[in-house]
């Protein structure tokens, strides 16, 4: 089996928030340490490119025989729901991938559609903070927002790594909301008033399918030196500057909150017809009442990631969850 890694790397151009040093592609080393796992699993493995080559490669008709699997680790470039590019390129060149469908990497680029479908799952340990989608034209009526409440959060609805979300994201009157949809209004078509959650951030990384899940691992963060937020949120600040550590969920959360999380990621996981991995991010507050919050389709992988927390909470190397990871895709192809 040949593996080719499709993703973009940092390097190849400059950060889309240079003044916050921030940039949200893997690097360059990051995609040679998952070559080096997939050739320590014994596949012979490439850097094959990313967007632009496989463009090129859907308007040469470049063959690939069945033998072939592409590992895609792409966010895209730079426009909205640029984590489509990849598979719908990858569809075209009919070949095998890892990681979901278009249709499905679409919907889960969607915060607000993703909640909308998550309304089918009848679970009752399962929230879904309130919410409101805006254009990049419209201001709501102060009554709409009095609906959602304040404290809110207000983001880009379609935009992943945090992107879009500061210190000023969280608002907690009308003039503060009107003066935050407004600067967002200006890069983003689509903006997102959400209902804001006190709580614990918590993330669930998956890898498998709807019929073997192989790693559900709970993963929890401590941001500015807190691990319950009153008014705070991962931003890009704290991205950007590794003011967010990472730790295994179960040193902190108790099991019975674990297996609930990790039964509701599977709902979720099925649900949205999520392939291969998937991160789930939630908030869990004081009284453990569980918020979704988004899924990611493409969660990094690098080795400093939260693969490394997953790894280490499993005994496992970075390798093995590659071959997981790799595993996964060729088993739904058969």
């Amino acid at each position: 089996m040949k593996i080719c890694i499709v993703g973009e790397y940092r390097e190849q151009f400059p950060s889309r928030l240079q003044e916050r040093n921030f940039n949200p592609h893997p690097s360059y080393s990051n995609i040679i340490d998952i070559q080096k796992a997939c050739e320590e699993n014994g596949f012979d493995c490439i850097y094959y490119g990313g967007v632009y080559e496989l463009i090129h490669a859907v308007d040469c008709k470049e063959h690939f025989d069945s033998n072939t699997l592409f590992l895609n680790i792409s966010d895209g470039l730079t426009q909205s729901y640029c984590r489509i590019q990849a598979p719908v390129l990858l569809d075209l060149m009919g070949v095998k991938y890892t990681g979901s469908s278009p249709f499905a990497v679409g919907l889960m680029n969607n915060k607000h559609y993703t909640k909308l479908a998550l309304n089918k799952i009848k679970c009752s340990e399962l929230l879904l903070p309130k919410d409101l989608l805006l254009n990049n034209k419209r201001i709501p009526s102060a009554e709409e927002m009095e609906q959602i409440g304040y404290p809110m959060i207000i983001k880009p609805n379609n935009d992943g790594f945090s992107m879009g979300i500061e210190s000023n994201s969280v608002v907690h009157s009308y003039l503060m909301a009107e003066e935050k949809i407004i600067s967002l209004q200006k890069d983003y078509t689509e903006i997102l008033v959400e209902e804001y959650i006190p709580g614990m951030d918590v993330s669930v990384f998956l890898i498998g399918n709807a019929s073997h899940i192989t790693i559900n691992e709970a993963i929890v963060y401590k941001t500015y030196g807190n691990f319950y937020q009153e008014t705070a949120v991962r931003d890009i600040y704290a991205k950007a500057h590794k003011l967010s550590a990472k730790y295994p969920a179960a040193e902190y959360l108790s099991q019975d909150i674990l297996q609930t999380l990790k039964k509701i990621s599977t709902q979720i996981f099925e649900l949205l017809h999520a392939h291969d991995i998937a991160r789930i991010d939630y908030r869990i507050t004081s009284d453990n009442r569980i918020y979704f919050l988004e899924i990611n389709p493409n969660p990094v992988l690098s080795a400093t990631s939260d693969a490394h927390i997953v790894c280490q909470n499993l005994n496992i190397s970075y390798s093995d969850l590659i071959l997981l990871y790799i595993n996964a895709a060729l088993e739904r192809y058969k």
